[in-house]
């Protein structure tokens, strides 16, 4: 446990704490929280920083239940304290307060006989030493404190100090349950001192927590940790190492957890119990209804419980303070105890349903081993959640009755096509497509051709969504054959996954013919909302042949038809429209077009379903493209559960290329999302590039090399050939190169100028073979858009500037049109960032030339102004020091040895050619580094070039 001892999320807190407990002032604290939360570790801060600011530090500690047996323990602990430490002060005060000498040679029993003269002289001895130097007396855990000692402290806090003299009392607020003896002295001593309640820590203190013990844990095992810790670090800590160990609760935890348990008279302990059962959390009627005590008596029994914070009232019931609270009573039962425990609930839930859903009926009888209950329970319980718009919650219903379900159960074929649904409007196509694939390739599942013509269907639609390869035309058309004569909503499905699977295999006029058949059908069967699907479907074979004006009337107006009904095929249609306006370069109206998918999706409670995990992936995709961070960061923002990997990887993915590009972010945080490459392509498309600048930052080129050999190789695997991503990945990857060529050594530049050429020539191939895919009737020129020919050109751009960069002679006339026609591009195009990035290069191109140029200094400071508004500090401090700087800064002597330096001349080739000493050429060489704040002799010629010195 590495860092368990650091404090973690408290930096607010301890910054009140300083503040409040001024060195020059005696000031009182009542640190309270719950067992756990973080006060040990607040004040071990505070006092190591009171200590290092020349404070004396005095702490006590109050144990367990010893108080009665041991009095004065705490203060016994401090005046000992004070007489090893200060010998000369304690001394001296304890001639006229002779009970502290018996008190700190162990003399309690006679102390506790004069309570007010030992507290006159624990008063005398901290003002004696406050007089001397700032005290901070620090008392832990005063839940415990005994009679004694709480009446000493209650008498300083009541006189306080004319010395600088502060107290600390920490306690846990969990503990004071109403008849504890603290409780009347809380509220007394909160009147005469400050307070401060230690609440729950934010999540992600608590992943830092968990990534402080264990750095190996996945990432579904550290949400669990951080949902079950809620805020409390010792729960982080103790439920991170149980995690390792591949147990739910750690043995220290539990024994924790159960002390307020072990308090309760056995009453109120079988109660709670009982509750445990339950869950967090139970209702009343229900508790009523399970337990064999009276209403009176089980009154009694809640109160108690709920007295010693272990249950608090809700508003038909009662809840655990925490769960893991009820975790660990439920655990420490045995199984038969459980069992009947179990079917008391399950019985009172089936006798009356008012008293909890299925979802709780189905709980208890499976675990009371009623399964043919259970199965009907979790049927009903998936049911409810779909109706209620919880996909997620439906999956795991229909997934567990899928457990429980004999192989050969008729029930198995529909459960698995409700369960897939429910992954698929949950975000997780590749469980659905995973699902269905296990049903129709299970050689014991009994032959159906009604249900496996659905799951053919559902599959194909489905797998759409990944990256899995399925043969669409082949099963589809399986699918066909197994229809009957009818003309029912069955055939309108698979006629619908056989009119996608032609559109994607560009067999247009099979899938327009078949699309007007499945049309006509939707009237016949009264499914109009099926229609809207099939549209979007056959909107792609009308685009083949149709112009982009065409294109976009065409979706519009079914956009436009859809809009505000129930019809999900309206996301898909927003969808298209907005893919479509981003091909050709109208950033805005793609952005409008993503965000109506997105209203559409949130009101028909299908956020993470297909289409619309797209439409926000892409919303906030060109929302940062357009400069609005805010905005791409709030449309991937998750409220509520968040959806299955890897759609959680793709809407982290956003804001990781957003942190990277403000000079943030780390490469642990690449690594979580690279785990899914394999599975989403679209996270290669976003991660990629943030990648790459992540590394190269680091002074990592070769893994910004490999991240950029690695995302095409992965791409080419998933989509069966090289993407025009290839020609973005390429400029930037040109662009990382020709700066690091800025200060790399000569003996590099063969080998950077050579892969350069090569970056080039398989940018430019890229967009020639796409072309050439349109003329012989593949996918369309619009593919080949305005962002992919700004990239194009930015790679020229780039190529150029590494030509210049690795000394060859480069025209400047060529240089200066191919970065103007970058900015022009992306200055079309709307990519805020990116023209910043260009502009910034085509100052400095400009200032290479003439150090004086206006257009320079205009390009950079529009860059600058970007820079400042998004937060992009690379490039701001690229800006800075590409600053204009005057020939006049260096001697004649400097710069003529400038020039040498830049030729790669050593200091004694140098001193031959100009006749002095190597020596002098030394102390030149150092000067020159300095006035140009260059580290070493290659970067110092790299910025003279910049800045025109050469």
């Amino acid at each position: 446990m590495p860092a368990a001892s650091a404090i973690v999320g408290r930096d607010d807190e301890l910054a009140w704490l300083q503040q409040s407990l001024d060195p020059e002032a005696a000031i009182s604290v009542l640190l309270s929280g719950d067992a756990g939360i973080g006060k040990t570790r607040l004040l071990r801060e505070l006092t190591a920083r009171a200590g290092a600011q020349g404070r004396l530090v005095l702490i006590g500690h109050c144990l367990g239940q010893g108080g009665q047996e041991l009095p004065y323990l705490p203060v016994t602990e401090i005046v000992t304290r004070v007489q090893r430490a200060a010998p000369e002060v304690f001394a001296e005060v304890a001639e006229t307060h002779p009970r502290l000498a018996e008190l700190a040679a162990g003399g309690g029993a006679d102390t506790a006989t004069e309570p007010a003269r030992l507290a006159e002289g624990v008063h005398a001895l901290l003002g004696r030493l406050g007089h001397r130097k700032p005290v901070l007396l620090v008392i832990e855990d005063v839940h415990w404190i005994d009679d004694s000692s709480r009446d000493l402290f209650t008498l300083l806090l009541t006189r306080g100090f004319a010395e600088p003299v502060s107290m600390v009392l920490s306690y846990r607020s969990d503990d004071l349950h109403p008849g504890h003896p603290l409780g009347r002295t809380i509220a007394h001593w909160s009147r005469l001192a400050q307070r401060l309640d230690l609440g729950p820590l934010p999540a992600a203190e608590v992943r830092r927590i968990v990534g402080s013990v264990r750095g190996d844990l996945a990432e579904d095992e550290v949400a669990a940790v951080i949902e079950r810790a809620e805020g409390n670090a010792f729960f982080a800590e103790e439920l991170t190492m149980a995690a390792g160990l591949g147990e739910p609760v750690g043995a220290d935890l539990a024994r924790v957890l159960r002390v307020r348990v072990d308090q309760l008279e056995p009453r109120a302990r079988e109660v709670v119990r009982l509750a445990a059962v339950a869950g967090r959390q139970v209702s009343h009627d229900l508790l009523a209804a399970v337990s064999d005590l009276a209403d009176d008596e089980l009154d009694e029994a809640l109160r108690a419980a709920v007295s010693h914070h272990l249950l608090e009232t809700t508003a038909d019931g009662y809840s655990f303070r925490h769960a893991l609270i009820a975790e660990t009573e439920y655990a420490d039962q045995l199984p038969g105890e459980r069992r009947r425990a179990h079917r008391r609930y399950a019985d009172a839930l089936r006798t009356d349903p008012g008293l909890g859903g299925a979802a709780a009926l189905a709980r208890h009888a499976a675990a009371a081993g009623d399964l043919a209950t259970a199965i009907t329970a979790n049927l009903e319980a998936g049911e409810d959640a779909m109706r209620l718009g919880a996909p997620q919650e439906g999956l795991r219903r229909f997934e567990r009755a899928l457990g429980l379900l004999a192989a050969d159960d008729e029930r198995r074929d529909w459960t698995t096509l409700r369960a897939a649904t429910a992954a698929s409007q949950s975000g997780d196509p590749n469980r659905a497509v995973q699902l269905r694939r296990e049903r129709l390739e299970d050689p014991t599942a009994p032959f159906d051709p009604v249900h496996r013509a659905h799951l053919i269907a559902d599959l194909v639609m489905d797998a759409r969504a990944t990256e899995q390869e399925i043969d669409a035309l082949g099963l589809t058309e399986e699918a066909v054959g197994l229809l009957g004569p009818e003309r029912d909503q069955l055939r309108l499905w698979v006629l619908r996954s056989r009119v996608q699977a032609l559109v994607d295999a560009r067999r247009y006029a099979e899938a327009l013919q078949l699309g007007e058949e499945a049309l006509a059908l939707t009237d016949e069967v009264g499914l109009p909302r099926e229609a809207g699907e099939l549209r979007a479907i056959l909107a792609r074979a009308y685009e083949a042949g149709a112009d982009v004006a065409e294109q976009r009337a065409r979706l519009t107006e079914l956009a436009a038809e859809l809009d505000g009904t129930d019809q999900p095929a309206q996301i898909r249609a927003w969808h298209q429209l907005g893919s479509l306006e981003q091909r050709v370069g109208d950033l805005a109206a793609a952005l409008r077009h993503f965000d109506a998918g997105i209203r559409a999706a949130h009101r028909m409670r299908r956020v993470w379903a297909p289409w619309a995990l797209d439409c926000a992936l892409l919303g906030a995709l060109v929302a940062a493209q357009l400069g609005d961070w805010p905005g791409a960061r709030h449309r991937v923002a998750v409220i509520g559960d968040p959806p299955p990997q890897p759609a959680r990887a793709l809407l982290e993915a956003v804001p990781f290329g957003l942190r990277v590009a403000a000079g943030e972010g780390t490469p642990a945080e690449l690594s979580r999302l690279r785990q899914w490459w394999s599975a989403e392509s679209l996270l290669v498309v976003l991660t990629a590039q943030p990648g790459m600048e992540l590394f190269a930052r680091e002074g990592r080129l070769d893994a910004a090399e490999n991240l950029y050999t690695d995302a095409l190789d992965t791409l080419n695997r998933l989509w069966g050939g090289h993407s025009l991503v290839g020609i973005r990945l390429s400029a930037v990857l040109l662009g990382l190169l020709a700066d690091a060529a800025a200060t790399a050594p000569s003996g590099e530049w063969d080998r950077l100028r050579r892969r350069g050429q090569q970056l080039r020539r398989f940018g430019e191939t890229l967009v020639t073979g796409s072309e050439a895919s349109f003329e012989r009737g593949g996918a369309g020129r619009d593919l080949v858009g305005p962002e992919a020919r700004a990239w194009l050109l930015r790679t020229r751009a780039e190529a150029l500037r590494l030509e210049l960069a690795t000394g060859a002679d480069i025209d400047a006339e060529e240089l200066d049109a191919a970065w103007a026609a970058a900015c022009a591009a992306f200055d079309r195009d709307g990519e805020v960032l990116e023209l910043a990035r260009c502009r910034a290069r085509y100052a400095e191109v400009l200032r290479a030339r003439d150090p004086g140029s206006t257009a320079a200094r205009e390009l950079a400071e529009q860059a600058r102004v970007v820079a400042e508004r998004l937060g992009v500090r690379p490039l701001l401090a690229q800006l800075a020091a590409d600053r204009p700087a005057s020939a006049d800064v260096l001697t004649p002597r400097e710069r003529e040895i400038l020039a040498l330096v830049a030729q790669g001349r050593s200091n004694g080739e140098i001193g031959k050619q100009l006749f002095i000493a190597t020596k002098t050429v030394s102390v030149h060489v150092s000067n020159v580094l300095a006035k140009l704040g260059a580290a070493n002799r290659q970067e110092a010629a790299a910025i003279a070039r910049r800045r025109g010195l050469l």
